[in-house]
């Protein structure tokens, strides 16, 4: 059986990687392999993590090909120059299309600020299709954020309605997070390198309930695109 793992991006420095939700980024109890035992096997020799994703939230994770990337992009990623965009169902409807939640977060027992944007993409009956982006990137920060909004994500069994997650697995046959790292933009080699990972199948499957599938911008297929480019280049899917 072939690695779940996609590669979307190989560069001179960094790779971007598709992460299937229920994989892990890190090493723990019983975990057998994570992302980068899966990447190794695809590109040859083992990237080193320079940010990390949920277990649960399916999308995409940058990898640097060796020590003096991984510190490039740590410093790039300090001057906010990387922006990640995600997409997600939240229960609920908001009052404004678009809007930003500034609150604490607490990350192993401390409190940390956070700043969450948000903008509606579609009302979906009792839910909400979001795209989000961060201001901070603390543990679990939109879960936690859209938790405390009183519009918990789908899917989500740490933070979220967890009755309404047993009702929606027979009734939407929802089983996975509704959470994506949908979009990467970073800087690479004097070039502006964009990222967008395909939907993924549980998103799509959602979506067909509520007739929008075309809610979510673009081809919905995995792309990369240059600040250079006139148009995408074609895709690096492995």
């Amino acid at each position: 059986m072939g690695s779940p793992v996609k590669i979307i991006y190989r560069g001179a420095k960094f790779a971007v990687v598709l992460k299937p939700a229920g994989v892990a980024v890190q090493p723990g109890k019983g975990i057998q392999k994570t992302i980068l035992d899966l990447v190794e096997e695809k590109l040859g020799y083992r990237p080193l993590l320079v940010h990390r994703l949920d277990r649960d939230t399916e999308g995409l994770l940058v990898l640097a090909r060796d020590r003096e990337a991984a510190s490039e992009f740590s410093r790039i990623l300090k001057s906010d120059q990387v922006q990640k965009s995600y997409l997600a169902v939240c229960s609920g409807a908001f009052g404004r299309p678009e809007g930003a939640i500034d609150s604490d977060v607490e990350v192993k027992g401390v409190k940390k600020s956070a700043h969450t944007s948000y903008r509606v993409l579609r009302k979906l009956g009792k839910f909400s299709l979001l795209e989000i982006s961060l201001g901070t990137g603390r543990m679990h920060q939109i879960r936690l954020h859209m938790s405390q909004s009183g519009r918990p994500i789908v899917g989500d069994d740490q933070h979220g309605d967890f009755a309404l997650n047993r009702s929606l697995k027979q009734t939407h046959a929802v089983k996975n997070l509704m959470l994506c790292a949908w979009r990467l933009r970073f800087p690479e080699e004097r070039r502006t390198v964009t990222v967008t990972a395909e939907i993924p199948a549980h998103f799509s499957a959602f979506l067909s309930i509520y007739n929008a599938t075309d809610a979510i911008p673009g081809s919905g297929h995995a792309s990369v695109r240059f600040s250079s480019d006139a148009g995408p280049v074609r895709n690096r899917v492995s």
